[in-house]
């Protein structure tokens, strides 16, 4: 939830009222998204020429940004603000037809924050940063910051992961266990600060471990393997001696790595969320058929 605020945040700040920050209030965002922008969307389309039918409005926030000059979405942004401050507010049906956001999910997600009574909203990783000076968008992060979103990302995985599983297949919980097949996830993030051609490309590195031993099942996540007590080059005695981490032993049972996914689109957990199920679940029916 937090995610999808922040990234509907991030790709609509031009057009909204807010200042950008790192906490955001859950008064001022919904009062935003349910009062003013509906005014800014019935701007929108005046300014298209569009028409409205049977008094709704068909909007998609995809083609503000592919198909409308900042210029214009500015000048848009001045008549919206002047109608909100005084209070005069769109009367039309907004019906909202984007494939990437949901303005309905993100109202419906603010008012279950105001109902439990949480105040603010804190951006869960650090923002994108855009560099006009290179082609690459691996630019938008420095090493620190991807680490910083990608250690949100692969500590709430689990959690997120879980709770799909046990909401929509109760049944299959304990067999699709995130940790069902190991006990430790070591993530090594190989980030630089220079890009010059695509074989400086970001990359990760993920081992599997398990253990006989009653721990706690856990993700840890590393930059530029600092501190990271497995090595790429050097996993495969693990898979045969295993490796004494923090005085549990483990056994290495896979790995995987390859170039950084998803990591500058929108919603990176939700979409880790969904490789992680597809994953899993192709796995679970291969076994299945197989016995």
């Amino acid at each position: 939830m937090f995610e999808y605020l922040t990234d509907f945040f991030d790709y609509t700040k031009r057009i909204l009222p807010i200042s950008d920050k790192k906490t955001f209030s859950v008064q001022e965002y919904t009062s935003v998204v349910t009062e003013y922008l509906p005014i800014w969307i019935e701007e929108y389309n005046t300014f298209k020429g569009r028409p409205v039918i049977n008094s709704s409005i068909y909007f998609d926030i995809e083609d503000v940004f592919w198909n409308t000059y900042d210029k214009d979405k500015d000048e848009i942004s001045k008549k919206a603000k002047i109608r909100f401050q005084n209070g005069d507010l769109s009367n039309f049906n907004i019906i909202d037809t984007s494939k990437v956001f949901s303005l309905s999910y993100i109202t419906d997600s603010l008012s279950l924050l105001h109902n439990l009574k949480i105040i603010d909203i804190k951006r869960p990783f650090p923002k994108k940063i855009y560099s006009k000076n290179s082609g690459f968008v691996w630019n938008w992060y420095r090493p620190e910051t991807a680490f910083k979103k990608l250690t949100f990302v692969f500590e709430e995985l689990p959690k997120v992961y879980d709770l799909f599983i046990e909401t929509f297949f109760p049944k299959l919980k304990n067999e699709l266990q995130f940790y069902s097949e190991f006990k430790l996830l070591i993530v090594n993030v190989n980030y630089g600060f220079e890009f010059k051609t695509f074989q400086d490309s970001p990359s990760i590195e993920m081992f599997y471990l398990d253990t006989e031993e009653n721990v706690l099942p856990t993700t840890k996540v590393y930059l530029n393997s600092v501190d990271c007590p497995l090595k790429w080059q050097n996993q495969y005695e693990h898979f045969e001696n295993g490796i004494v981490i923090e005085n549990v032993k483990y056994q290495l049972k896979s790995s995987s790595g390859g170039v950084i996914d998803y990591l500058y689109d929108k919603f990176t957990l939700r979409e880790y969320l969904y490789k992680t199920l597809r994953d899993k679940f192709e796995k679970y029916f291969k076994t299945k058929t197989s016995e």
